[in-house]
């Protein structure tokens, strides 16, 4: 990410039928991060966090992770799948 936002991002790796409910659950608690899709297929994706919710985030994640199938993932090589994180990362 560029050194002068405050997302920290969080990349996640799921079944893909669990994607959009992981969404709406995350995006519930409002203002805590932005959920985009990297690559449907295989179930990336990549939570923008606020650095001062970051352990919101990690707290809600640790909560469902069993329910919907889910790890976190290190950050992949390409990160083309998606137009605003990618132009996020390039600064």
């Amino acid at each position: 990410m560029n050194k002068d936002t405050d997302f920290t991002p969080v990349f996640l790796k799921l079944p893909r039928d669990n994607i959009v409910l992981f969404k709406f659950t995350l995006e519930s608690y409002e203002g805590v991060g932005i959920v985009r899709t990297l690559d449907a297929d295989s179930g990336l994706l990549v939570v923008l966090a606020l650095k001062d919710t970051l352990h919101h985030v990690m707290n809600i994640i640790e909560s469902v992770s069993e329910e919907f199938g889910m790890q976190v993932v290190e950050k992949p090589d390409d990160l083309s799948g998606d137009w605003l994180f990618s132009s996020l990362a390039e600064g």
